[in-house]
């Protein structure tokens, strides 16, 4: 498995159900692209389809061909899933007309519903945030939607717990205060946990801040630059 795929990664990811042609100089085969950013995508296929360095096109299509991009890269990294494999693949530098394609197909994904019984899809990124059930903590956002979020941190909260989340990003005016009850608890490997939160219903300022910050995330609004975090508590 290639270790250099967070170096490659320089855009948030956000979950997609799209259909992909997966293409390299010795095979091919249809697959699922499970999530997508303006500099790659992650491509879950058959075992041993491509290795690490190798070079793939991809044929990615929604809405049964009314949206077709064409898009080569290489394969930065390989992922077990079960009986098939996730293929990490990392653009090649994109012609004006071909990013302005990728992006139109981004927010078309960023509008649309998420996979599952989720409402709205969901952008994974690398945030710190300041949060706060009985006492306040930091945390690692894993990733936000318009309808909840997930974090990862050192605590084992309790499913239904009231909590408060806030964080943000420089492009964006102070900070997103979001708040929900915790709806999951997942302890992982390394001895933290995931927490996921469901929203409260947003006033309109709120949920308009939510949206934004999705598009910064994912390089569809402001430049996405330095990560703004609350630092008036550090216990």
């Amino acid at each position: 498995m290639a270790s250099n795929s967070d170096e490659q990664r320089r855009f948030a990811r956000i979950e997609a159900g799209l259909t992909c042609s997966f293409a390299s100089d010795s095979t091919s085969f249809e697959g699922q692209v499970s999530n997508v950013s303006l500099s790659g995508a992650g491509v879950l296929g058959p075992p041993g389809a491509a290795e690490a360095g190798q070079s793939v096109t991809l044929l990615l299509e929604r809405d049964e061909g009314v949206v077709s991009l064409g898009l080569s890269g290489t394969v930065v990294r390989t992922q077990v899933v079960g009986e098939q494999t996730l293929y990490g693949v990392h653009f090649d530098a994109l012609p004006p007309d071909v990013h302005d394609e990728l992006v139109m197909l981004l927010k078309m994904i960023a509008a649309g519903k998420g996979q599952g019984r989720r409402e709205s899809p969901r952008v994974s990124a690398r945030i710190g945030v300041t949060c706060k059930s009985e006492e306040r903590f930091r945390a690692m956002l894993g990733d936000l939607s318009r309808g909840g979020l997930s974090v990862r941190c050192s605590r084992a909260l309790e499913v239904g717990e009231p909590l408060v989340v806030k964080f943000g990003v420089e492009g964006l005016p102070g900070l997103v205060e979001v708040s929900g009850p915790v709806v999951s608890v997942a302890a992982q490997s390394d001895g933290s946990y995931r927490v996921g939160m469901r929203f409260t219903p947003l006033p309109e300022e709120s949920r308009t801040r939510v949206n934004r910050l999705l598009n910064v995330l994912l390089e569809l609004g402001p430049r996405q630059g330095v990560i703004l975090d609350d630092d008036s508590d550090d216990s």
